[in-house]
Formats: C-alpha cells, structure tokens, sequence
C-alpha cells in the first residue's frame, strides 16, 4: 500500500508538511563537477552482468526475503525510535532538527526511511554502528528464515545506482558508481517509476542472485541542479565510500537531501 503523509506522528517526532524542513542549502547548485558527472553516465561496469530468465522465480524470492527484512526492521524501530537521544544526536548531525526543541524534522514515511537508514547502518558511536551492536544483543532475532537476509542488511553498502534497463518482474539492471559493479536490482516501485536514465541514492543489500535495497533510497536526477549536487558529493567522497568508511560521505550527502527536501512529495511503497 502506498502511505500519503498528513502529518503523521510517530512517538512526536514526525512533523505537518509545511514545506521544506529547514531553508533550502543550495550551496551545490552551482559550480558543480561537470566532469565527473559525465564519467558516472559513460563509464562501463567491471563486472559482466548475465540477466536470469527466471526474473519471476527471483521476485518471489525477493517478496519473500523483503518480508522478512521488514519484519526484522520492526523489531529494530521497536529501540531505536523510541530513543531520543539518539534521535535528536543523528538530527543534529545531518541537519535536519528543530532548533527550538532539539527534535528531527521529517516530513513524511520517505524522510523517516532515509533517516533510520542513516542512523541504523551508518552512524558510529565509538567506532560501532547501531546496528551491530544491535544484533550482538538480540540474537533472538535471528533464525534460519532470515539468516541470509539479515547478514545482507548488516553488511549493506552504500550505493549509487545508475538505472540503465528496466526489465519485467519489477528488475532493473543497474551500475553502482561507487563500486563500479552491475547488479539486477530488484525493486518493484522503482521499476514501476520508469526512472532510466536517472540514479538511485540507497544501501544495497548483495543476494548473491540479485540486489535489493534497505529500504530507504533517493531518485535523482543527473541533469537537474540538485541532481547534480548530489552527485558532485558522491564524486568528492568516492574513494571514502569505496573503502567502506562512509560516515562523512553518507552524512553530507544525506543532510542535504533531507534538508533540501528531495523526499518532501515521495510515499513509502510496500506493495512488493
């Protein structure tokens, strides 16, 4: 089902839609790196991506091991959201607070997806991230079903992706720019979008078969001046984000689509 935001309350940190949460930084908007983006849009992958023919078989597992991951995510929300220390710490960090009350400002579902996201896999507190610590102290929530799932949650990277082809069974083959890989994505809303040509901002989750996202993920386009931005920060904080220490890249690059509000008119799909 598709979530339309209203000003939802989630634990009072959600707040009404009344525009962009904070004023607009376009410090990107110009004198962006041109070059670079161009080698994102020509460059070839290194790897050879050979497309299944059992896209529908890859779904269903898809759906199945998507179901799962939620339910795991679920378990997560349970501590993390609740906790407004945390939640106030990684606000500040990325921009996106009030500065009255200390309080995240996120304006629907999308934003708060994007922001669990940063918070769960990216931000360290003494060089551990939430999410490790996390599943040290739950082992509960671990069973045979979503073994694999979840070891792919907590080993996501951040990607990319450039959206080339879009396929059937809600696949897309995709370009990661950072890690110059090629994947099948399997995303059944981006795949509905018809978004070729653009790029996906997200944690993508390697399933050996296929790929899937954490959830949370930014379409963009590279010909528009924020599009652009966007990628000018991926250009800059490239090699960062390739040897796997993401935080600054991740933090820049997150605070300004959050508080630019990029995600201000998207909805959270679940109709895998």
């Amino acid at each position: 089902m598709d979530i339309i935001d209203t000003g939802l309350e989630l634990n009072g940190l959600m707040r009404p839609i009344l525009g962009p949460p904070n004023y607009p930084n376009f410090k990107y908007g110009y004198g962006c790196d041109e070059a670079a983006i161009e080698k994102f849009y020509q460059f070839q992958p290194k790897n050879v991506l050979h497309i299944l023919e059992n896209l529908a078989d890859i779904y269903q597992d898809y759906k199945k091991q998507r179901l799962l991951l939620n339910d795991y995510h679920n378990a997560i929300e349970q501590d993390v959201l609740l906790s407004r220390s945390i939640m106030q710490a990684a606000a500040k960090e990325l921009g996106n607070v009030e500065p009255s009350d200390g309080k995240p400002v996120l304006q629907n579902e999308s934003e708060m997806n994007l922001f669990y996201n940063y918070l769960v896999l990216y931000r360290s507190v003494k060089g551990r991230r939430y999410i490790c610590d996390w599943v040290k102290k739950h082992p509960e929530a671990l069973n045979k079903n979503n073994e694999a799932v979840v070891s792919a949650f907590v080993n996501a990277k951040f990607a990319v992706l450039r959206l080339d082809k879009n396929l059937t069974d809600g696949c897309i083959q995709v370009v990661d720019v950072v890690s110059e890989k090629s994947y099948l994505l399997v995303d059944k809303a981006v795949n509905a979008s018809q978004r070729e040509g653009c790029f996906f901002v997200c944690s993508l989750l390697d399933m050996e078969n296929y790929a899937m996202t954490s959830g949370g993920g930014i379409c963009i386009d590279g010909t528009s001046n924020c599009g652009k931005a966007v990628l000018t920060m991926v250009a800059k904080h490239r090699e960062e984000l390739r040897s796997g220490n993401p935080d600054n890249g991740v933090k820049e690059i997150y605070g300004y689509c959050l508080c630019n509000g990029a995600l201000a008119r998207s909805t959270a799909n679940y109709n895998y």
